[in-house]
């Protein structure tokens, strides 16, 4: 699809790396600048972040309701489409917006009601708010189908299910067959959000895992490795033998996919593309009580390793069938065709 001259917005909380959401948008950027479509993403970085009436703005309204409101102001007219990022869909008034889910504060704040303060969770939950008007009157995409679902519980009505893309030619199994005999942990530190408790009793069991983080984990036994830029990570995925990952909530779980893509097995909760997964390798989700998650994981561990080349085949080819980049490039090429041609 060649569409000359069309222009598109991606309303975002940053422009720089950090995560999971700003990876996908980088590779949005670069697939609709292949098709010849100009894609910018209007961030914080607009404006002066840093500064003292930017930080005041958000703590009044906050920051999502700051950029998007910046973006109607200066931007609004010069877009063909806007495709705002959750809760930065919040406020944006363009004719043709999209809001693309790849998570959402209600069913985070559910997750995580029994291990927050409960102004913590009053706070998640006016997040969850601003999520949900946004929503209203826009193209609504999910990146997994339990995401679907949790938004629906929330009275968010999704238009399509787009399954997040894994580059498979950049995260792809190792040469050699050698893999260490440790787990690995990838993503934030969040301790209860992202079951760094469960790592942790995981770690006191016997298992040896390092965790690819920000911040060192607080857990004496758990390995840290910081500072690992995104180019480098297929080459851990390929190295180690499983990717842990209990977390309480996900949208889509994107470093699932790239481990299992490198011929990593992946043991998780059942969340974000937990469900799907447990369809066709149920041994690689868990879905049980959390007082018993890590004792679970660890025998699956063992289950696994029994039958390892099956699986670690199996990881990969569940990633090309459900995750591969042409099906979500397709999707997307859809979705601004049926906002264009609206």
């Amino acid at each position: 699809m060649k569409q000359c001259g069309l222009k598109i917005g991606i309303i975002t909380k940053t422009s720089q790396f950090i995560g999971g959401v700003e990876q996908v948008n980088k590779m949005m950027v670069s697939m609709l600048n292949k098709h010849e479509i100009k894609t910018e993403i209007f961030s914080r970085e607009l404006l002066n972040y840093l500064g003292i009436i930017f930080k005041i703005k958000s703590r009044l309204y906050g920051q999502h309701r700051v950029v998007a409101n910046y973006f109607n102001r200066h931007f609004l007219r010069k877009v063909d489409i806007a495709v705002c990022n959750g809760e930065y869909s919040y406020g944006v008034t363009h004719g043709r917006a999209v809001a693309s889910f790849h998570g959402c504060y209600y069913g985070y704040a559910k997750a995580m009601k029994d291990y927050i303060p409960g102004r913590s969770f009053k706070g998640l939950m006016r997040y969850a708010h601003d999520q949900q008007l946004g929503s209203i009157g826009k193209f609504v995409v999910a990146d997994s189908p339990e995401l679907a679902r949790v938004l629906g519980e929330q009275g968010v009505k999704v238009d399509e299910v787009i399954n997040n893309a894994v580059d498979t030619d950049l995260f792809h199994p190792a040469v050699t067959t050698g893999k260490l005999d440790k787990c690995l942990y990838v993503g934030s530190y969040d301790h209860y959000g992202k079951g760094f408790d469960i790592l942790g009793e995981i770690a006191d069991l016997g298992v040896n895992i390092d965790c690819i983080t920000k911040d060192r984990p607080s857990h004496p036994k758990l390995g840290w490795i910081p500072g690992i830029r995104n180019e480098e990570l297929p080459a851990y995925y390929a190295s180690y033998k499983f990717l842990l990952f209990p977390s309480r909530f996900e949208g889509s779980g994107l470093v699932a996919a790239e481990a299992m893509a490198c011929g990593t097995p992946v043991i998780m909760s059942n969340v974000g593309l937990g469900p799907e997964l447990m369809q066709e390798m149920p041994l690689l989700v868990v879905d049980n009580r959390w007082d018993v998650m890590a004792k679970t994981m660890v025998d699956r561990l063992s289950a696994v390793e029994r039958e390892y080349p099956a699986y670690s085949k199996g990881a990969r080819d569940y990633v090309l069938k459900h995750h591969n980049y042409q099906d979500w490039e397709r999707a997307w090429l859809d979705v601004v065709n049926f906002l264009m041609n609206k």
